[in-house]
C-alpha cells in the first residue's frame, strides 16, 4: 500500500477527530496542536515533525512500522491508555 499526502488539507486547530482511522497517510509536519484524537486510529500514518501539542490522545491507537514519532511535539499532550506498539520513538 503506498503513502497518500494530505498536502493542502488544512486541519483547524483543536479539530475533533476522535473515533477516526487513517491508514497510510502523510501528516509530516501536520499542526494538530489542541486535536482531539481520543480513540483514533493511526495505522502506518507518517507523523514526523507534527505538532501534537495539547492533543487528547487517550486511548488513541498509533500503530505499524512506519508510524515515525521523531521530532513530534508531544508537550501537554495526554496520552493515557495509548497504544504505541511498534511506533519508531526513538
Amino acid at each position: 500500500m503506498s503513502i497518500q499526502s494530505l498536502d493542502g488539507v488544512i486541519i483547524e486547530p483543536g479539530a475533533d477527530l476522535s473515533f477516526k482511522t487513517a491508514r497510510w497517510v502523510d501528516l509530516t509536519s501536520a499542526n494538530l496542536s489542541g486535536a482531539n484524537l481520543s480513540n483514533i486510529n493511526l495505522e502506518n500514518v507518517l507523523l514526523t515533525g507534527a505538532d501534537l501539542s495539547y492533543a487528547n490522545l487517550n486511548g488513541a491507537n498509533l500503530y505499524g512500522t512506519n508510524v515515525n514519532l521523531q521530532q513530534v511535539d508531544l508537550s501537554f499532550a495526554t496520552l493515557f491508555g495509548a497504544n504505541l506498539l511498534g511506533s519508531n520513538l526513538k
